[in-house]
């Protein structure tokens, strides 16, 4: 495992969101397809969704950016094909989604798994869309 500083510009947010009663998978499924539309996207390091262990209505996504340029640049671009647009994610929330900026510090290098999920994704895979609650 190694660790280094992380870039000087580097972004990071959280996002915390409640779905209506009973549609917290639904809503995690519909925020991993929009984060299938964010791979490879330039500057985008990690979109990671994952439900509330302690309430699976609440999702939370965490990315981090190369800087505020390039996640700017990702609300900007044009939905890809196949993307669910903001109104579908909004009708599924009981309350506004809540932001947190986070500043990081350090990125963690841990040594690939080689066997499960994460073997089948490539080395530098980036905003791949990766869902915590994956179990495959």
């Amino acid at each position: 495992m190694n660790t280094r500083s992380a870039s000087a510009g580097m972004i990071g947010r959280l996002m915390t969101m409640t779905a209506h009663p009973g549609k917290g998978e639904e809503l995690a499924a519909l925020l991993l397809r929009v984060a299938e539309g964010l791979h490879g996207f330039p500057g985008c390091e990690i979109y990671l969704i994952s439900r509330d262990s302690a309430d699976p209505d609440t999702v939370h996504v965490t990315e981090v950016w190369r800087d505020e340029s390039d996640a700017q640049a990702a609300l900007a671009a044009p939905p890809t094909a196949g993307a669910p647009a903001p109104a579908d994610v909004l009708a599924l929330l009981s309350s506004p989604p809540q932001r947190t900026d986070l500043t990081p510090s350090a990125e963690w290098d841990f040594p690939r798994r080689t066997t499960g999920a994460d073997a089948r994704r490539p080395r530098g895979d980036r905003c791949s869309g990766a869902a915590a609650d994956d179990r495959s």
